[in-house]
């Protein structure tokens, strides 16, 4: 009997365990239009979907990460050249799925399986990119098009990802003020 509570034990463990490193499925637009995230952004905030220690580290002395985003294949396909100050330039291609509009999809050989595409603000227009690793872990950057923070405007994109279900409370403030 016991042998069989400790197994179940493990079991339900387990599966919560998985269940925090699956892919969230978000609020996804009813369509995307490409046109609107082909361009320059910057990297404002960086959020890990994790259980550590709370945490809200800022590097608002720094300049924001700048991320160049292109279409290929007529917008089938999106390349990533993400450059941050002192660091090589990472760059990735990710596939554009037709069945979930905003949903980005790996090829299975980088480090990311999905990125979900979340529209937040118009001006300036922000962007929610939510990242599951290959690893099974979860992070979001959120994108503007203006090389500043706005806390104000930063939190609301961070709130809408918590009313989503997403724990948010390790946040990184990555740019100037």
């Amino acid at each position: 009997m016991r042998i069989t509570l400790r197994l179940a034990a493990l079991l339900v463990v387990l599966g919560l365990a998985y269940c925090q490193k699956s892919c969230p499925t978000l609020e996804r637009p009813a369509s995307f239009d490409k046109t609107q995230f082909v361009g320059t952004w910057y990297a404002v905030r960086g959020i890990e979907h994790t259980e550590k220690s709370n945490s809200n580290t800022s590097k608002q002395s720094k300049k924001c990460s700048e991320i160049t985003i292109s279409n290929k294949n007529g917008g089938e396909s999106w390349k990533f050249n993400w450059v941050t100050k002192n660091k090589p330039a990472k760059q990735f291609t990710l596939k554009h799925s037709a069945k979930a509009p905003g949903l980005l999809e790996g090829n299975g050989k980088g480090s990311f399986n999905s990125v979900q595409i979340t529209r937040v603000t118009d001006e300036p227009k922000m962007w929610a990119a939510t990242f599951c690793r290959t690893n099974g872990g979860i992070s979001t950057v959120v994108l503007s098009n203006v090389a500043s923070f706005d806390k104000a405007k930063v939190d609301k994109v961070t709130q809408k990802l918590a009313a989503q279900g997403l724990d948010v409370s390790n946040s990184y403030d990555r740019c100037t003020a």
